[in-house]
């Protein structure tokens, strides 16, 4: 027996072994050992491929069961984070039209009581020269007052004149004329006196009226300058809202900024399951070529 066909011999028997080992006891023919040791390290290749892919792929479902657990929390949250996101747009618009319209409103206020104050002050003005006047006529009248009641010269002067204009006149007639005329003197003084004084009361209470709407414009005024700092203390603070809403801003971006990193890790996931589909389709491939 040649040495190769030793070699062949041996070659046979080794592979009826590693076939025994492996369950195949069907018969093989001395020329198929090349063929079959040829199928046989293929199919081992096959099997430590597929082991390696079962390997990889049993690590990627692990990785893609971790990723999916850390992204559940975050989708969630990045759901919740949308909803507030939509609804501080929402705010934020809404407030800026009402800021808008807080400071027209606040501008057109402005406007009217800057005229009601101009209007206020003038009629002041007009009320305080009247007062002066009224005052100036009081005093007047108080005075001419006092000298009417405070001197009797009157008496004199019509009895002075009686004498003077009858010297024929009897001295019983011209008693009895000096009387009268005293006596409608008397009258007249009175009367006088009576126009003064009611004059001097009329006088008196359009004064205290005048006075009484010069206090009313004065409290108006105050009141007007109060709103208008009132008004002026709130265009200050819609300033401060329009800071507060820039600083909502800010936190929208910082919620933006971590919704890109929830959408980067998204799609790391999805590559990873992407590459979960490859390795189960080069396992199926390598089933199908091992039963074939």
């Amino acid at each position: 027996m040649a040495p190769s066909d030793v070699l062949e011999l041996r070659s046979f028997g080794d592979l009826q072994t590693q076939l025994r080992a492996m369950a195949y006891n069907e018969p093989v023919g001395l020329e198929s050992v090349p063929l079959v040791q040829r199928l046989l390290t293929d199919l081992l290749a096959a099997s430590g491929a597929r082991e390696m892919t079962e390997k990889k792929l049993e690590k990627a479902q692990r990785d893609a069961l971790e990723f999916s657990q850390i992204l559940l929390p975050l989708r969630k949250e990045n759901a919740q984070l949308t909803r507030e996101n939509n609804s501080l747009h929402l705010e934020i618009i809404h407030q800026e039209e009402a800021i808008a319209e807080r400071e027209k409103a606040c501008e057109l206020q402005l406007e009217g009581l800057r005229d009601d104050v101009k209007k206020l002050q003038f009629l002041n003005t007009q009320k305080t020269q009247q007062c002066a006047k009224k005052d100036q006529e009081v005093a007047k009248l108080q005075a001419q007052l006092e000298r009417v009641l405070a001197t009797g010269g009157l008496q004199d002067f019509a009895s002075a004149s009686i004498e003077m204009s009858s010297p024929s006149v009897s001295p019983r007639r011209l008693s009895m004329d000096s009387q009268q005329a005293r006596k409608i003197q008397q009258e007249q003084q009175t009367q006088v006196a009576k126009d003064l004084q009611e004059q001097l009361t009329e006088l008196t209470k359009e004064n205290e009226r005048l006075r009484a709407q010069c206090e009313q414009f004065n409290d108006k005024l105050a009141k007007r300058e109060e709103e208008i700092n009132r008004l002026s203390k709130l265009s200050v603070q819609v300033v401060n809202d329009e800071n507060s809403s820039s600083k909502k801003l800010q936190d929208l971006e910082e919620r933006y900024q971590t919704k890109a990193k929830q959408e980067a890790t998204e799609l790391y996931v999805e590559q990873l399951s992407t590459q979960v589909d490859i390795l189960n389709d080069q396992v199926a491939k390598y089933e199908s070529r091992l039963k074939e």
